[in-house]
């Protein structure tokens, strides 16, 4: 299934100072139907569901190249197994994001939010060895980069979060995170996903 299609010749821009947005990608129906499938599927609370959705768009687009909507999508996947009180099945994309982030040189950030919150819900299910071994990988990982978490958390606040966004992407559905979307100004961020412009309100 071709979920991803190649933006057209890209027009000539003028030079501009303020940070530029990546070129929107062009998201097929059958990608907006699953994601709108992923969101049905979570409103009903089949959790389950939801993360194989979010896993499969996540591999589709991994296997293409695209890293960001890829781990994207990933960490969609695991907040879905989260949300489903399934923290074992949350860890391992959860990880594998953490690990594509650290390759790339990228902001671990919103991984580590998610790898913490696995953490506290496996002690709060009883599995504090689980908890334990989980934090000892996510540990491991950072010292072969040479980064400690204390460096990494918390992530510095942007003076350009300001507005509201709205829970999804307009364009292809996906989930939106204010503190994950790029903000390019003031009130105006860009999907992770597809890269469509959004408008806070």
């Amino acid at each position: 299934m071709v979920f991803w299609r190649r933006p057209g010749r890209p027009r000539m821009r003028r030079p501009s100072r303020r940070p530029q947005a990546s070129a929107p990608r062009r998201v097929p129906p059958v990608v907006r139907q699953a994601l709108m499938r992923a969101a049905r599927a979570q409103e009903r609370g089949d959790f389950a569901q939801a993360a194989h959705i979010y896993q499969q768009l996540a591999d589709e687009a991994l296997s293409r190249g695209l890293l960001r909507p890829g781990a994207y999508m990933e960490l969609e996947a695991a907040r879905a197994w989260l949300l489903g009180r399934k923290p074992l099945e949350a860890r391992t994309p959860a990880l594998h994001v953490l690990e594509l982030a650290l390759e790339a040189k990228r902001p671990p950030h919103a991984a580590l939010r998610v790898l913490k919150q696995i953490g506290v819900a496996l002690s709060t299910q009883g599995a504090e060895q689980e908890a334990e071994a989980l934090d000892e990988q996510v540990e491991r990982l950072l010292s072969e980069y040479h980064l400690r978490r204390e460096s990494l958390e918390p992530e510095a606040e942007s003076s350009q979060r300001t507005g509201q966004l709205p829970a999804r992407c307009p364009s292809c559905y996906a989930p939106l995170h204010s503190d994950e979307v790029v903000w390019l100004e003031p009130g105006r961020a860009e999907c992770p996903y597809c890269g469509s412009i959004i408008l806070g309100s």
